[in-house]
């Protein structure tokens, strides 16, 4: 079990809120992915894909990454979608897969720790579209 007593004393004001990640280009880390079904009537399946960004290559202002929120990326799993998924994975991500036995399970898990370059935008979320986050637009190899 986890101590809550430290934590449990800190005042709230030296709480800092996450930042949202400007536009720009970055270098990310695959930190996790999880697999889930989208809340609609086909329970499409999907993956999302947690970024952090650990370097910034360009931005539209200056940016401490150590505070920034990090970024989700779905990769929808129907049949028509997952070469989608094996493209990024195998192409952007740099994941080994030549002989295409391996499962996107393991392809995932292989993913994790990868670093790949993003350009990102700020896209409005939520019910009313009032919440700000960082959608990567585009994906590139990091080297």
């Amino acid at each position: 079990m986890s101590d809550v007593s430290n934590f449990m004393d800190v005042q709230s004001g030296d709480v800092k809120e996450p930042e949202v990640l400007s536009p720009g280009e970055y270098v990310f880390l695959v930190r996790g992915y999880k697999p889930g079904k989208y809340n609609n009537d086909k329970q499409t399946p999907y993956v999302r894909v947690t970024l952090k960004a650990v370097e910034v290559i360009a931005s539209e202002k200056e940016q401490d990454l150590t505070n920034i929120k990090t970024v989700e990326e779905d990769f929808a799993m129907t049949e028509a979608a997952q070469p989608i998924a094996k493209r990024w994975l195998t192409k952007t991500v740099g994941v080994d897969d030549e002989d295409g036995s391996a499962t996107f399970r393991e392809l995932f898990e292989k993913a994790l720790g990868s670093q790949v370059r993003g350009f990102t935008s700020i896209a409005l979320v939520g019910k009313n579209k009032d919440i700000q986050v960082a959608k990567v637009d585009k994906f590139a190899p990091a080297n």
